[in-house]
């Protein structure tokens, strides 16, 4: 009797124990649920930190047959004058036929055309500030009615994917802001201003056109040496 109630008690624990115990589910899935936590709160953090690393300024597609036609008299190609307490750098770097890579709304985007580099120094006594600089530039664009295109800092991995970043035709800001604008001129044609410091402080400019040639037909040059003949005849 006293062995069989020993069994009862016994058989009684096991089951109360049992049922007070977690489940085969809930020890299955618990770890799992807890590594699931850590992997949505690890997305949420690369996600909140590339939201932090997003440029502030909104994309935007961009049409340079789209930019102001400006009314006022910009003068002459390239279109840039220096502030008060600074000049430009002469002689100019002209380029009749070119490409570069403009950053426009934090994108860079290549152009061809006819091209100029200016650089931009202080006069004897001033101190460049380049604050007050750029503040004048800005001021000297608006008041002539281009539009600005670019006026955030461009990561120096965009400009190491570009096809040529050897310096000639883009310009990376090293950790600093780029500034752009653009305008149609009077002949119709868009121009792009554009003002960084990456070694010198200088405007790049470029009027952008496509490439032309005029050639002349076979049965054209022809023609003409016919009729020159002809006249050299009658000329005897």
């Amino acid at each position: 009797m006293q062995y069989t109630y020993s069994l009862f008690l016994t058989l009684i624990i096991t089951i109360f124990l049992f049922a007070c115990g977690p489940s085969t589910e809930d020890a299955m899935t618990g770890p799992a649920s807890s590594s699931e936590h850590m992997a949505a709160h690890s997305t949420a953090s690369t996600a909140e930190l590339r939201a932090a690393a997003a440029p502030t300024q909104p994309r935007h597609s961009f049409d340079p047959r789209d930019l102001p036609k400006l009314s006022n008299q910009i003068g002459e190609f390239p279109y840039v004058t220096a502030p008060n307490g600074y000049h430009l750098v002469l002689p100019v770097q002209l380029r009749d036929y070119d490409y570069y890579y403009f950053p426009i709304y934090g994108e860079y985007q290549k152009f061809t055309g006819k091209m100029a580099k200016v650089n931009v120094n202080a006069d004897s006594g001033q101190v460049y500030s380049s604050q007050g600089f750029i503040h004048a530039f800005d001021q000297q664009m608006q008041q002539i009615g281009a539009q600005k295109l670019n006026h955030i800092l461009v990561p120096a991995a965009k400009y190491h994917l570009l096809d040529d970043h050897s310096g000639e035709h883009a310009l990376m800001g090293h950790e600093e802001v780029i500034y752009s604008y653009g305008f149609i001129n009077a002949q119709g044609n868009p121009v792009i201003i554009q003002y960084g410091r990456n070694g010198q402080r200088g405007f790049t400019v470029m009027e952008i056109q496509s490439l032309a040639y005029t050639l002349k037909q076979p049965e054209t040059e022809i023609a003409d040496a016919a009729n020159a003949t002809a006249e050299n005849i009658l000329d005897d």
